[in-house]
């Protein structure tokens, strides 16, 4: 093959034919086809890749995803997400998309699951996962806003929120909406579900996987809600305003500033930041914005949340079942009509050793279970 860009350089290579591909080998036709190829043998380390040949079954993992993703963009011209790897995982597909400006997904006879990603701001479940999945529904990823470069990032959850409903409103502007979440996530999704119920949209179910919140944050609510004397409501509100700048609902006060500071401390050093934060410092090195990762933080801990009564599930592990059921606790607070249903041990067991019961509990909710809210 021919070297026309010297952007993607191959070091060591696993040969192509070790792995047991299902499909044979097929070169390029197009120069951006060998571009594409190139890239995909540059990060996932295998030697030739054909033109036909998947992503996944390649080898490839959420980091090397990243990689590519970005590659991709850098080629074609055009946003490509990481999720879009799992409905545009060959170099083929991909070279298809950059004729193509709309979205890779078009099956009308699947409802769409809309899915809010984590705390790094992107979502990439496993294959098998989303292979599951995928016979229910089409699958539709967030990502959050900024976090490639472009554009300016939401400056707020109830923003980030609000970015998301427009998305569905543009991508499906009638019917019943389904959503779910992974972790922290879950608070972005309440919030857009307050949103899409003030837009007059109907939802089918909102699962939320795991979900979390700070320790600190989770103390706020419960302090309000167990203060019975007033030395206790004069504590709670001394402690909210000293965390998280916040008086009360009404008075937000100094929250707004508040969120700022944070985001501009998280970037002094955002190779630290990213480190601890997200649990690896690809993002300095492969570009993505730290920026939008900060204010997406800062987010999360300087927020008013307010309760949602529709029913929502729960899927949780056993590191944070019991905050889900403290009768007076945060969780609680935020969604009185929540059931929470135990899920593995720990949190990456819901995605991993106990995927199948995960999947089966949004078939359940979403697909199976007659309910509109």
């Amino acid at each position: 093959m021919t070297e026309h860009n010297s952007e993607f350089a191959v070091n060591s290579a696993l040969p192509r034919d070790a792995l047991g591909l299902p499909n044979e080998f097929v070169g390029p036709d197009t120069k951006i086809q060998e571009r594409l190829i190139k890239a995909f043998s540059t990060f996932l380390k295998v030697s030739p890749v054909g033109l036909d040949d998947d992503f996944y079954d390649l080898g490839g993992d959420s980091l090397q995803g990243e990689q590519i993703s970005l590659a991709v963009e850098q080629i074609i011209g055009q946003e490509f997400k990481i999720s879009s790897l799992f409905y545009s995982g060959t170099p083929r597909k991909i070279a298809a998309k950059a004729k193509i400006i709309e979205e890779e997904v078009s099956v009308k006879s699947k409802p769409i699951l809309f899915i809010v990603h984590g705390r790094r701001g992107y979502t990439m479940p496993r294959k098998e996962f989303l292979t599951s999945l995928d016979k229910f529904c089409t699958i539709e990823m967030f990502e959050m806003p900024g976090i490639r470069g472009s554009g300016v990032p939401p400056t707020s959850l109830q923003a980030i929120a609000g970015v998301y409903c427009d998305h569905i409103e543009r991508m499906q502007p009638e019917g019943e909406i389904y959503l779910a979440s992974f972790c922290v996530g879950g608070l972005i999704a309440l919030s857009m579900v307050r949103q899409l119920k003030e837009r007059g949209r109907k939802l089918r179910g909102v699962v939320l996987i795991d979900p979390n919140v700070s320790k600190s944050i989770r103390k706020i609510y419960e302090n309000y809600q167990k203060a019975s004397t007033l030395l206790e409501r004069v504590y709670a509100r001394l402690y909210a305003f000293g965390t998280t700048g916040r008086w009360s609902e009404e008075r937000p006060f100094l929250q707004v500033f508040f969120r700022w500071l944070r985001m501009r401390i998280m970037l002094v050093n955002p190779g630290r930041f990213l480190k601890t934060t997200v649990g690896r410092s690809c993002y300095a090195e492969q570009n993505l914005d730290p920026k939008a990762q900060a204010w997406l933080f800062a987010s999360y801990r300087y927020e008013n949340f307010y309760p949602v009564n529709d029913p929502i599930t729960i899927v949780a592990s056993s590191d944070r079942i019991w905050f889900f059921n403290d009768p007076k606790g945060f969780w609680k607070y935020v969604a009185p009509n929540s059931k929470a249903t135990h899920v593995g041990l720990k949190h990456t067991d819901v995605f991993r050793a106990e995927s199948n019961r995960t999947l089966e509990i949004l078939k359940q909710t979403l697909f199976l279970k007659d309910q509109v809210f």
